[in-house]
């Protein structure tokens, strides 16, 4: 099954495994070069499972999905969830940091309203 996103609710589908890319705007949110998003799976309570970041260009993210990101997580109904780093402090391998007390870090849904995130399972997990 390919990457399938529902622009009603926001519900993502995707194999595990698979790869996806995913381009992020946040209309309200007024996207800056040099900010970055952070994309999360969250298990059914808000936990972040698996969180990729991605750096905003022209007023957008573009978030990549790979194989290992999804790969090792069972088939099933997570959430998602996406948080903006306004000016982001990095890492010596340019990777964002998120410290909540040093970048201001907005999550774009509220817990009760995260969007859904099925991953269904292929016949081989490669």
């Amino acid at each position: 099954m390919p990457f399938q996103f529902n622009s009603e609710t926001r519900g993502i589908v995707m194999a595990a495994g698979d790869t996806a890319d995913l381009y992020v705007s946040v209309d309200w949110a007024g996207l800056a070069d040099g900010d970055a998003v952070l994309f999360a799976v969250c298990d059914r309570r808000g936990n972040d499972l698996m969180v990729k970041a991605a750096d905003v260009s022209d007023g957008k993210a573009h978030v990549r999905l790979c194989n290992h990101d999804t790969r090792d997580l069972d088939a099933g109904r997570y959430k998602w969830q996406l948080r903006i780093v306004t000016s982001p402090a990095r890492d010596d391998a340019g990777n964002v940091i998120a410290d909540e007390c040093s970048d201001d870090v907005i999550s774009v849904f509220d817990d009760g309203e995260l969007p859904d995130f099925r991953l269904t399972r292929t016949g081989a997990r490669v």
